[in-house]
């Protein structure tokens, strides 16, 4: 007769796994550099975007740190890298898309 033994750790059974957060950009056809942004995120107590533009040069430089703006103009043309962060019940998780303004 064999025996099975199964562990289970306790904090798998506790840990609530949230959705990896996610977003749209959206250009405004008629404002050149006018994007917005779009939370698809759920079930997150806070969100909050970071914005670092790299330029022709491939050098990042910070550009944008506004958690509650949703609507972005960029003057430089290049690659932005905008992150959404969601953060739940002391738990963070982002994401991270790329925007090419010419």
């Amino acid at each position: 007769m064999a025996l099975l033994v199964i562990l289970v750790s306790e904090n798998s059974c506790l840990y609530r796994q949230f959705p990896i957060p996610d977003f749209e950009i959206q250009d405004d056809i008629t404002a050149p550099g006018l994007i917005t942004l779009i939370n698809k995120s759920e079930n997150y107590e806070y969100i909050y975007y970071d914005i670092q533009f790299r330029g022709d040069d491939g050098g990042l430089v910070e550009y944008d740190n506004a958690p509650d703006e949703q609507e972005h103009v960029f003057t430089e043309h290049g690659y932005y890298e905008i992150t959404i962060t969601a953060e739940n019940e002391g738990h963070l998780q982002s994401c991270s898309k790329y925007y090419h303004f010419e």
